[in-house]
């Protein structure tokens, strides 16, 4: 399973806000900078600035854990790109220049004078570009050192089982809550990743969590029986019964009696071929 990435703490973006919401306040005056926070004035702007910038941080940060958990970047990456282009860069920029221009408004100031469109705003652009980039690199940067420790742990733990055990069958490291147990091969039907989380599902009709990731799945199930028909479903052949076409060049995977999976059954176009090919010599080796 993925753990939730943690990014800035409210106290981290608090602190930052006040670095941005000060070069948005005092960037553009040729005054040193003793001499501006003695003015009056700086700390009327700045009481202004920093809630105001603080929220469209906090903002950034919130659409950014939620698009983590609803639209994850190895599942809908495409969707996700877009959706975080338009909720944590297009709309706060909108909402900046909105709020400043209503801020002149009250006041009675000359907003297309002000010089915001070719100063200010840069600062908050920036700002807006250096929190979606640093956080994506920091999700993707956590994802990856965590699968590699889940995986040389995995690997060390089937390592262990071949020179204690010789061919024993291949067992699977599973979790119910805090329960930690294995599951034998045979026992598996298919294997799920749906928002980041891993599930094998038993032939049975029981549902456990897996912390391996898909790639280190095919890896080890290689020549195993199993085959991946879509990007989160990797099936074990011998609960597959035929298929069904469906659509252009796709099929839905039929299973054997006895055997129910609340999983996308659809094989994606790309992997029909591969799927009957499989499919036909798992049948000629049984």
């Amino acid at each position: 399973m993925v753990r939730e990435v943690v990014y800035f703490s409210r106290w981290v973006l608090a602190v930052l806000a006040i670095v941005v919401s000060h070069h948005v306040v005092a960037g553009t005056q040729d005054k040193g900078t003793l001499e501006i926070i003695r003015q009056l004035n700086y700390y009327v702007a700045m009481a202004f600035s920093w809630p105001f910038t603080y929220l469209l941080m906090w903002w950034i940060h919130f659409c950014i854990k939620r698009l983590d958990v609803a639209v994850p970047w190895q599942v809908y990456w495409q969707r996700r790109l877009v959706l975080q282009l338009l909720l944590c860069v297009g709309l706060v920029i909108l909402v900046d220049l909105l709020v400043v221009r209503l801020y002149f408004w009250v006041f009675d100031n000359d907003f297309s004078a002000s010089g915001y469109m070719r100063t200010e705003l840069l600062i908050i652009l920036w700002m807006v570009l250096f929190m979606n980039s640093g956080y994506t690199a920091w999700f993707f940067s956590r994802n990856y050192f965590h699968g590699l420790r889940v995986n040389r742990h995995l690997k060390e733990n089937l390592d262990r089982m071949v020179l204690s055990q010789g061919a024993s069958p291949i067992r699977i490291d599973a979790r119910l809550g805090n329960k930690l147990l294995q599951v034998s091969l045979d026992e598996v039907a298919c294997f799920e990743r749906h928002e980041n989380i891993g599930h094998v599902h038993l032939k049975t009709g029981k549902v456990y969590v897996v912390e391996m990731t898909m790639p280190a799945l095919l890896e080890m199930l290689e020549g195993k029986g199993f085959f991946q028909i879509n990007r989160s479903v990797l099936i074990s052949l011998s609960v597959v019964y035929g298929f069904e076409k469906f659509g252009r060049a796709q099929g839905i995977v039929l299973l054997v009696e006895g055997v129910g999976l609340e999983v996308s059954l659809v094989v994606s176009r790309s992997r029909m071929n591969a799927f009957r090919e499989a499919l036909a010599n798992f049948g000629n080796s049984i």
